[in-house]
């Protein structure tokens, strides 16, 4: 004959402390999205030349509106109306003289609207996106 296995029972006065700890994470997860607001962008571009164009972009902190320095990124135009039908390669934007202020000279392959997708590598990994005019 074999003997019942025992297997010990729930301590009782774990369960409180498991609830508590599970409200207090439930809690904190909006905090947590609210600090992981993407950063504002403001864009403006000057024409270089046919089809090239000189352009400043502003990033400032979601929160504080204070200007966003020591960021990296690139900038990939894409065109919106006609998807895959240009390849044009993502610039690296340098900082500017101004804090928050990056620059980039971006040359298209015709007019009309363009999507700017920011790919951010600082200070968090993100893609943001901001829709120009240029030419038309």
């Amino acid at each position: 004959m074999t003997a019942p296995i025992h297997r010990p029972a729930w301590p009782r006065r774990s369960v409180p402390r498991l609830r508590l700890w599970l409200l207090a994470a439930l809690a904190l997860l909006p905090c947590a999205q609210a600090a992981a607001r993407p950063p504002g962008v403001g864009v403006s571009c000057k024409t270089a030349a046919s089809l090239v164009y000189d352009c400043v972009f502003r990033l400032s902190d979601a929160k504080s509106g204070a200007p966003l320095s020591g960021a990296a990124f690139s900038v990939q135009p894409t065109m919106p109306s006609m998807p895959m039908a240009h390849n044009v390669r993502p610039v690296a934007a340098e900082p500017a003289a101004d804090p928050g202020s990056y620059r980039a000279r971006l040359t298209l392959e015709m007019p009309g609207t363009w999507n700017l997708k920011l790919l951010m590598s600082k200070p968090a990994r993100e893609e943001l996106h901001h829709r120009m005019d240029f030419g038309s």
